[in-house]
């Protein structure tokens, strides 16, 4: 398969879609870089997350689709999802309480 290149970003023709050259810096890169030991320690090497910023709320999600049978509230404000036993999800409540902007 022939890679095409736009902007100075590489895509394969029939796997990606076309990206926008995207203004991020080293450090914001470097964040997401951080990540990696979370992924590979997560149940199958999967994470999908979201946060919603009016709740300051960070949801983490190890299966898609999901479907929560059972939770618990841990002391440190963290929910902890469970489908037939298997842990699914985290819920972090106070996300941005727990790490300071840099």
């Amino acid at each position: 398969m022939e890679a095409i290149s736009d902007n100075d970003l590489s895509y394969s023709a029939n796997k990606c879609p076309k990206w926008e050259k995207a203004s991020v810096d080293p450090v914001t890169i470097d964040r997401y870089v951080h990540l990696i030991p979370a992924v590979k320690h997560s149940p199958k090497h999967y994470l999908w997350s979201s946060y919603d910023a009016e709740a300051d709320v960070l949801y983490v999600n190890f299966k898609k689709p999901s479907h929560a049978d059972d939770s618990e509230l841990t002391d440190d404000d963290v929910i902890i999802r469970y489908e037939q036993g298997e842990v699914i999800g985290l819920t972090i409540l106070n996300a941005s309480q727990r790490f300071p902007e840099s």
